[in-house]
């Protein structure tokens, strides 16, 4: 990939080779992870712990202690269109879901309505007996809508890199009988591996 984030890995979620309205050019919606992920060791894992146990034992309400905790234990990743050019695809296919493709559709039936009032918006604006207070009204709807889309999408990166986080301290031992699941750990394995060039 180009751009910020440059020789970062990611999953392609969705692909478009026609050009849409917004993007005269084939594109892609990608997932990924923002930062490499460093390799765990016994010592990783107890600093992970102690820095844990400070958060618990510090005098703060619940609520903070939680979103700390949330935040700790959660990899940063990114959502992101890309002109397909600007793409390195390899032969990889990750099985596992991640819990991406219900948090994507979320966030298309958000776009969906913005787009819808949108165009509600630029047919009143167009009438010449347009209303002020209607229009006044639908701009503010497309606000709300748009602040709720990126709270969502806030929301949605944080699920998406915890539950990254929890496959990457899960491990990828491979078993010697199931080798269905070791291509599933192997193709995950890949994933948080860092690119080398």
């Amino acid at each position: 990939m180009n751009g910020r984030y440059a020789g970062k890995k990611g999953i392609i979620i969705r692909s478009n080779y026609e050009n849409s309205k917004d993007k005269k050019f084939p594109h892609c919606l990608v997932v990924g992870l923002s930062k490499s992920v460093k390799r765990v060791t016994k010592k990783s894992l107890k600093r992970v712990e102690d820095r844990v146990r400070k958060i618990e034992s510090s005098k703060a309400d619940a609520a903070s202690v939680t979103a700390q905790l949330n935040k700790l234990k959660r990899l940063g990743v990114f959502i992101k269109t890309y002109n397909m050019s600007h793409l390195l695809a390899t032969r990889y296919k990750v099985e596992e879901d991640f819990g991406i493709n219900n948090n994507i559709e979320k966030l298309d039936r958000l776009e969906a309505d913005i787009k819808e009032k949108q165009t509600q918006l630029h047919k009143s604006q167009e009438a010449k007996d347009a209303d002020k207070a209607a229009t006044e009204g639908v701009r503010k709807e497309i606000g709300e809508k748009k602040d709720t889309y990126k709270n969502t999408l806030r929301e949605v990166k944080s699920s998406i890199g915890t539950e990254l986080f929890n496959r990457f301290q899960k491990g990828f031992i491979k078993t010697r009988d199931n080798t269905e699941e070791n291509e599933k750990i192997a193709h995950s394995e890949f994933l948080f591996k860092k690119l080398k060039f």
